[in-house]
Parts: structure tokens; sequence; C-alpha cells
């Protein structure tokens, strides 16, 4: 059937999947926005090996979540995420019911940008010569994911809400209608301890936003971020005649994982005011104002992706001493230092810091809310308090005149840097790309080699970066089997049923999850034995390039043997100096004539009295016995002073020879012959 449709060159299937299994789909018929007509997929499950294990020409969304975890599938691909449900929020809870190992990919969007289905297929040999029908686009789909072709879509991270409020209106009425109000709101301010101190002791992350009342509360709402089964484990929902509280699930979006974009690196400085409507500003270290906003929907989730959307938070800012418990959150989250000012700034103060901002960005600003005025202030009374810094430290900087990235500069300030310390780091980073430079820019082979050595420790160093992680992140998961499996044996404690050896299942878990994290540490420790070898290799290349830019040593061509086809290839890559390493002790005769044409001077580490009296007979220099350091199969190391020495006295010997024959040379000949060899060499180095 895929005959007709393409043919298949090779399908170029990565060494990294052997035990992988990809499943691609493409809709049929239906419509994921229709509820009378929901869709049907055409589906392909295909084996590390690009071969069919199953094929469906039609099946419900329900089948293919089943056929996900039948299948144990690694990647699903499809053409266009939105064919699974109508938006981000609906895709998102689809993918939650997907094994946490499955990687969902649109197989034709690379790089935030569409790319159709024939290109993409071609990368995998696959050659469209017409339209494919749905079970062919799902096979595609299936051998571009399993070669992790396109972009991986993952689900955004799940929060629960836990809602605490009156459990009926009030209308007016009387006295006692007032004193019922204040039971009520007495009855929810109980409740919220309650709630609150249960989440605590769970050791859940949560935001709180308060309503509040003469008496107690109106309302509370917890932004607990876990997902909505662990917290009805801990929180039950509840309706009384007071108080009811409502748990809801939110599932976010979905996240496109962009895989060649980088992040913006700009640094920032963010303003919060925290509260039922929170305030959120973003400037940059150029006093740009990047974003002020407002909003009852902001939680720490939502602000964070906010403010990566702009660059790099250095510092977090609040108007009030003490700071919000939901603005210390969110610095630790982000890892970032919190700017509290050394008393709650009045309303005054903070229309003043707003002028002050306008006067200084030549910019009018539209503050909508009290809320994005407090925010703004914050972020520009901390900008103030580095001020003198960041200026000072820019002028030096500009003095020195140093090509080092300013912002990065600045962002040291806010990790608790002085300004002598980061200026000593830009001059050292300014050092290592003057050195850098100075030897990339030669001309000899092997200066690529350090190179090569750089970007293959970096990558080393990448891989055991993403080694350490995941040796957290299986250290992260050991320590919830654990609080898992007591959760279990608290339970079992209540229930009648068969006694199971918990104790035995446990260290099984744990044995195995040991195990995974020493064989990552072995990987670790090997890596990190390869970089310190690639690291002395490297420090060898330096100091070997040290040397030749100090014309201490030459780097000459290796031949283990003379032959033709060596001659040859050297007429047309050797470089001007025309000096040889030979490694054998013998030339052929034929050969003598090419040798003496090309005039090339041999440098032989031993060799015969023999061979050196024949390549003196025809007037070609040798060189024997000097110190010759092996590089590799191609190249060597000489000496350039032994190599002066070793070609007077070879001159010498043609000289003697010449004077047999009657044929002088003066002494100012010999030296002119000298002269012209190291002006040769000097031009060459």
């Amino acid at each position: 059937m895929f005959a007709k449709l393409y043919t298949l060159n090779s399908l170029n299937i990565p060494a990294g999947v052997m035990s992988m299994i990809a499943l691609g789909l493409d809709i049929v018929r239906g419509n994921p926005l229709s509820r009378t007509s929901p869709p049907l997929y055409a589906v392909v499950v295909l084996d590390s090996k690009g071969r069919v294990i199953h094929e469906a020409p039609e099946a419900s969304l329900n089948t293919i979540i089943r056929l996900i975890w039948e299948f144990s599938v690694n990647r699903v691909g499809v053409d266009n995420i939105y064919e699974l449900a109508p938006t981000s929020r609906d895709v998102a809870k689809i993918l939650t019911l997907f094994p946490s190992y499955t990687e969902v990919y649109q197989v034709t969007l690379e790089d935030d940008m569409f790319v159709d289905l024939a290109t993409q297929a071609s990368k995998v040999g696959i050659n469209l010569i017409s339209k494919p029908r749905p079970l062919q686009t799902a096979y595609i789909c299936a051998v571009l994911a399993l070669n992790g072709i396109g972009t991986p879509i993952r689900a955004l991270e799940r929060k629960t809400k836990i809602i605490v409020s009156r459990a009926r209106s009030m209308g007016p009425g009387g006295s006692s209608s007032t004193r019922y109000v204040r039971g009520m709101r007495t009855a929810i301010l109980r409740v919220v301890k309650e709630v609150r101190s249960l989440l605590e002791s769970a050791k859940l992350d949560y935001d709180i936003i308060i309503r509040k009342s003469s008496g107690g509360l109106d309302s509370a709402i917890f932004t607990v971020y876990a997902d909505s089964e662990t917290v009805r484990r801990i929180v039950k929902p509840y309706k009384g005649n007071d108080v009811r509280v409502v748990i809801k699930p939110v599932y976010t979006s979905i996240m496109i994982a962009h895989s060649g974009a980088e992040p913006k690196k700009r640094p920032l400085i963010i303003g919060i005011d925290p509260g039922i409507e929170t305030g959120l500003a973003v400037i940059d270290l150029s006093l740009n104002l990047l974003l002020v906003e407002s909003s009852k929907e902001l939680d720490r989730l939502d602000i964070i992706d906010r403010i990566y959307q702009y660059g790099i938070p250095v510092l977090i800012a609040v108007d009030t001493n003490p700071p919000p418990e939901n603005a210390r959150k969110l610095a630790s989250m982000l890892g970032t230092p919190l700017y509290v000012p050394s008393e709650t700034l009045d309303s005054e103060t903070k229309d003043r810091l707003i002028e002050w901002f306008k006067k200084r960005t030549h910019t009018s600003i539209k503050i909508s809310t009290t809320h994005e005025r407090d925010a703004l202030a914050s972020a520009v009374k901390a900008y103030k308090a580095y001020e003198k810094k960041l200026i000072e430290l820019e002028r030096k900087l500009l003095e020195m005149d140093i090509d080092v990235d300013l912002d990065e500069m600045k962002s040291l300030i806010f990790k608790g840097y002085s300004i002598s310390n980061v200026l000593e780091y830009a001059i050292n980073m300014y050092l290592s790309t003057i050195f850098e430079s100075s030897y990339l820019n030669q001309n000899y082979e092997h200066a690529r080699g350090v190179s090569n050595c750089n970007d293959y420790i970096n990558n080393l160093e990448a891989k055991i970066r993403e080694l350490t992680k995941e040796n957290e992140i299986l250290r992260n998961r050991l320590r919830e089997v654990e609080h898992r499996i007591e959760m279990m044996l608290f339970e079992r404690r209540f229930e009648n049923t068969e006694n199971v050896d918990i104790e035995l299942i446990k260290n099984r878990m744990l044995n195995h999850f040991n195990e995974q994290i020493r064989q990552l540490q072995n990987v670790i420790d090997n890596l990190r034995k390869e970089i310190d070898m690639l690291n002395n290799k490297k420090k060898s290349y330096i100091e070997l390039l040290t040397m030749i830019m100090s014309r201490k040593v030459l780097v000459v061509p290796r031949l283990k043997s003379v032959s033709a086809q060596d001659l040859h290839y050297l007429s047309n890559h050797l470089t001007p100096n025309k000096i040889i390493v030979v490694d054998g002790e013998y030339i052929p005769y034929e050969l003598l004539n090419q040798l003496k044409q090309m005039k090339l001077l041999p440098i032989f580490s031993k060799c015969s009295p023999e061979i050196e009296q024949q390549l003196i007979n025809e007037e070609i220099p040798v060189i024997c016995g000097i110190n010759i350091s092996i590089l590799d199969d191609d190249f060597a190391v000489v000496n350039v002073e032994d190599l002066d020495n070793a070609l007077v006295n070879a001159i010498s010997k043609l000289l003697t020879r010449k004077r047999k024959l009657k044929t002088y040379l003066t002494y100012d000949d010999i030296i002119r012959i000298i002269s012209e060899y190291r002006e040769s060499l000097q031009n060459n180095a």
C-alpha cells in the first residue's frame, strides 16, 4: 500500500532508540469541536526498527489512549496537536492521561515554524509523490517521532484550587441576621486555619488569597501546587450550614519545548504586589518598562511564565516591610534575592517614585490600578537602591573599553559581588577571549584539535549536568516512594485485608533506585575521567602552539614510507618549507629524481650510510639523527635549533662532494643558502 505513495530510501533509526515504541495518528473524520460527531483517527504503531506492530484505519481517542498504555509507547507523532482537542487546556487534559514516559511530538513544527509533512518525511528517506491518506500519514508521523523530528509538546504542571466560602448568601435582616453572618465568618476563619494546617503538615506548596471582614473571613482561595487526587487525600470537600469547601483541579495549558531557540538572557527586576488582585511590574537594568499589569488570576506559576517571556529575574521587590508570604515563596522558587524596603512605602512615596521613573525614561505610563502602581514603585525603589553601583560599574567598564556583556556584569551586583570583583571577572573574561583568538588564528592543522577538545569537553560537561539532574530526579522519586510506602503502612492499620510483606516491597524498590543511582554515579565518574584526559591533551596542544608561535619548533608532514602516491599528495598539500620526516631508512631509487625536483628536505631519525651517500650523490641534502617528536600518524615536531645545525652539516657534506667534483661553492654561497632557508621558515611560521 505504501509503495504507491512514496519511495523508501532508508529509515535512519537512531542508535539510542533500540527499545523505543512510536505511535503515529491522523484524523480520518469527525471534529474535536463536535459532541455529535467525535473524531476518529488512523493509527500506526512501530517498534524500534520501524516495523509496523499494529495499525487501525479508524480508532477513537479512548482506543488510542488504551493502545499507548498497552504497547508502552514512548513517542506519539501527530501533524497537528489540535487534532486531539480544540484548546490548549483540553489538550493538556488529554496529555495527563498518557504515561509519564510518553512524549508527544508535533512533527510538522520546527523552531516555531510550520514545515509541510513532505519536507519532514524526506529527512528520513521518505519521498512523497502524492498527498498521503490518513493511515499513510499516521505511519509517517510515527517514523518522524521515532527519529525525534519535530517539536515536543508537554502538559504544564497541574494545580488545584481549594475554595472556602459561605454555604449560602445572606439577604437583608435585623440584628439576628448580623450575628449569624459574624458566626459564618468565624466558621470560615476556623476552617481556613484547619486547611492551612493540613497542607503544611503534608508539606504541600500553596498560595492563599483571603477576603477579610469584621469578625473573621468572607472567603479564601488556596492554590495548591499538586494534583487534585493528592489534595483530596489531605482535604475533603465539605458543605455544612455555614461553610462549604470546594476542590477544583486546574489544568493550565500545554508547553512547546523549543529545541533550537535559547531563552532571552536579559536580567530583570520584578516588582510584585500580592493579594486578591496581584500587581506585577517588570523592568530591565536599563530602566525599560517591559510589563505592568494586575489580575485576580495570577498565581506563582503564571507570574513565573510571564517573567521568563522577557528575561531572567535577578531581584524580586515588594513595597511592604515585612514582605508578604507569597513574595517570599516566589523569590525562593526563582532562587532570586528579595528586596524589602526599610519601611513600608506610603502612597505619596510611591507616587514620587512613579514620577521619577517617568522623567528619567521620558515615557508616559498608563497605570490602571493601585496594584500596578505598587508593583512598579517596588521595582523602581529596588533599582534606585542599586543605581549608584550600576552606574559606577558601567562607567569603569566603558573607561577600560572591555568588550563584555554589560547586562551580565550588572547582574553580578545583585548576586552580592563588589564592583572590584565584577571588574576582575570582566577582565578575566576579556583576557580569555584574547588568548583564544590568538592561537585559533594559526594556520596549522592541529589548532583545530584544541577547538574540538573544547567542544567535546563542553558536551561531556553538559552530559554530566544532565546525568546529575537525572540522579537528583531519581533521588526525589526514591523519597516519594518512601513517603508513599509510609502512607500505605499507615492506611493498612485501618484495613482488614490479608497481610502483605510491605517491608520486602519497600526494600526491593529501595534497592532498585539505589542501583540506578550507583550506575549513574559510575557514568559521571567515567565522564569526569575522560574530561581530565582531554584537558591534559588540550594543555599539551596549547604548549605546542606556544612553541610554534615562538618559532622554537616546527610541525612538519610525516611519511612512514616514501612512495609515488605519497609524493603526489605532498605536491598538492605540502607547506612551502619543503621539510618532511621519513620513518623508514629506504627511499626507492626511481623516486630520487622526483624528490630532487620537488626540492624536498628529508629528515630521518636514523639512516644508513648507503642511503645518506645516495641522496648526497643526487645533490639532495639529508638530515639524520636529530630528535623527532611524533605528534600523530601524519605529523611530527622538530626543534628549529637542532634543524639549523643539522642543515649546516648537510650543506657542508654537499660542499665536500662538490669540491671533489671540482665544482666549488664559496663561503658566501653557503651563507646565502642558509639565509634563504631560514627566511622561508620565518615566512611560513
